[in-house]
């Protein structure tokens, strides 16, 4: 209270000093606050978990995904286990044995193999961080559809143009300023340190071979299909009537055939599945097989050949079967059975194969001329 009894009241424009009543204490606050937008776990040194960073093939990413996506929310979905055995050859940690196996109960992996052997790559943190990003509770996002009902010719109100988010050319109210509706706010969240990293690639066992010999059938399986109609009429066809008609009258002189090249045969194009099988069938017979030789089996064009032939196959650089192509290892167990006598030498090519109806033949029937003895009357 002041003298006289009045009390003293100090204008809210005036900044109170630190040492007078009303003022905050600048003691009182914390250095460090905690931050909301913000989330980092304990290191490894202080406690912390630790998390790996394992690089998976990609059917067995989009089964994780598949699973991850089809579980309620909040809801722990166990995809399998990790097997870290405990011997460590030369006390190396990178030389460690670790196996992932999957859960055989999770429908989602019922199509890939579920056993993986992981290499690690890096046993210790170098860091290496994983982060996600998600919205702070308590801020309550823009409604769905809110431009549903817009008029005609109306703007939706999610779409600004450059003046309305920036305050330009006397927009956004005539007040310079961008009209724009606040974001809402993010909360980063850290993973634990990635303390290993590996790579992880499914062991060769039965299961892994069914695997690759199913996706290889569907592969090869024919995308469209011919259906052939019975009962059509092929004996008529436009022209037939006038044809026919020409033969009444009786030619007592033809002329004789002229020399004619002989018309080369060339065969249909063969589906991709027909040709996938005929290409089979050559390297059940001889392990190495040249284009020349494929060529001559199977009437096909060279482009054609080499297309498919290079999915299956590869091409020897150098040694005694260059220039020949062999089966790559993943297709020579589903395509050459147990009981197939596969030659271990290169195909043989007969001579001349290629050459027959190649259409430089000519006819050997030339045109005989006679001497005709002309008698007087």
């Amino acid at each position: 209270m002041a003298d006289g009894g009045v009390k003293a009241e100090v204008k809210p424009e005036i900044k109170l000093d630190p040492g007078e009543d009303g003022a905050r204490n600048m003691n009182d606050i914390d250095a460090f606050e905690d931050d909301t937008d913000l989330k980092i776990p304990p290191g490894v040194m202080q406690g912390g978990p630790s998390a790996w960073l394992v690089k998976i093939p990609k059917d067995m990413w989009e089964a994780w995904s598949k699973a991850y996506a089809d579980a309620p929310d909040d809801d722990m979905v166990e995809i399998g286990k990790m097997r870290v055995y405990k011997d460590v050859p030369d006390e190396n940690m990178l030389n460690q044995k670790i196996q992932i196996r999957l859960n055989e109960q999770t429908p989602h992996t019922h199509d890939i193999p579920k056993k993986y052997e992981l290499k690690l790559s890096t046993a210790a943190y170098n860091n290496t961080c994983v982060f996600s990003e998600k919205d702070l509770p308590g801020h309550k996002p823009s409604a769905i559809g809110r431009n549903r009902h817009l008029q005609p010719g109306a703007k939706p109100s999610g779409i600004q143009s450059k003046g309305e988010r920036y305050g330009q050319n006397g927009q956004a109210g005539g007040s310079g300023k961008p009209n724009y509706r606040t974001a809402i706010p993010k909360e980063t969240a850290l993973l634990p340190q990635i303390q290993h990293e590996a790579n992880a690639a499914p062991i060769e066992d039965d299961e892994y071979f069914a695997h690759i010999a199913k996706r290889w059938k569907e592969h090869v399986a024919p995308k469209s299909r011919t259906t052939y109609i019975e009962g059509i009429d092929r004996g008529m066809h436009p022209g037939m009537s006038n044809t026919a008609s020409l033969g009444a009258f009786g030619l007592s002189s033809k002329p004789k055939a002229g020399k004619k090249k002989a018309v080369k045969e060339k065969a249909v194009r063969l589906e991709r599945s027909q040709l996938m099988d005929a290409l089979g069938q050559c390297f059940r017979r001889y392990r190495y097989c040249s284009m020349r030789f494929l060529r001559n089996e199977l009437k096909q064009p060279e482009a054609w050949i080499k297309e498919n032939l290079e999915q299956i196959a590869t091409l020897v650089r150098s040694g005694d079967f260059a220039m020949n192509w062999v089966l790559k290892p993943e297709f020579q167990s589903t395509i050459v059975k147990d009981d197939d006598e596969v030659k271990e030498e290169v195909a043989k090519v007969e001579s001349g194969a290629e050459e027959s109806g190649s259409g430089d033949e000519m006819d050997e029937d030339g045109n005989d001329f006679e001497d005709v003895k002309m008698e007087g009357s």
